[in-house]
């Protein structure tokens, strides 16, 4: 993303976690992780180790590494802890996941929020530039800075595709911010796992 969208993410985020402080928060796939310094206590997960070491050294400068607890995980295999976390950012990870993966992840989410709490995806979307360019949902070929390539499976978001998250999985988003690169969701979860 150019740097002008990554602190606008940031300045986003810094308001948001101002509104709603939350006492355990949970990080999934994200970069910016570590900008919630006011929550009591921060969980990160993702698959990769370069990411947890980034956030880490993040966590450092900011000189809340005593709060922060990195971990990484296969995140379709992750058993999520019940009614633990007061927020979930999830970031970048759902425009990867098939819809049968998205359910299964989901569910997990559900489990680890404590109700009322505050779930925020931020993820790519479904934009006139990218419309004009390809398809909603599909494999893509994705070549790395060291050229190796892979095929990824990658969607992206439409507004309603993210406030349908009250029908399918009990969590209420609105949207907050939504232009060409990506968008930015948050809302409670209205119902319980049980």
């Amino acid at each position: 993303l150019p740097p002008s969208l990554v602190r606008a993410t940031a300045k986003f985020y810094d308001e948001l976690s101002q509104d709603r402080p939350a006492e355990h928060s949970l990080k999934i796939c994200n970069g910016e992780a570590c900008r919630a310094a006011g929550c009591d206590a921060i969980t990160l997960l993702d698959q990769s180790p370069k990411m947890l070491a980034e956030s880490q050294k993040k966590a450092a400068l900011l000189g809340i590494s005593d709060r922060v607890e990195t971990r990484q995980v296969d995140l379709l295999s992750f058993d999520f802890p019940e009614n633990r976390f007061d927020s979930v950012l999830i970031a970048f990870l759902l425009s990867h996941l098939t819809d049968e993966e998205m359910d299964h992840f989901m569910t997990g989410v559900r489990r680890a929020c404590r109700k009322g709490g505050t779930v925020v995806v931020f993820d790519s979307i479904w934009s006139t530039a990218r419309q004009a360019n390809g398809d909603k949902s599909g494999t893509h070929r994705r070549r790395l800075k060291d050229g190796r390539e892979f095929d990824i499976y990658k969607r992206y978001f439409a507004p309603e595709d993210l406030t349908d998250f009250r029908r399918r999985y009990g969590i209420s988003l609105e949207i907050d911010y939504a232009a060409e690169a990506y968008i930015a969701a948050s809302g409670t979860l209205t119902s319980s796992t049980g």
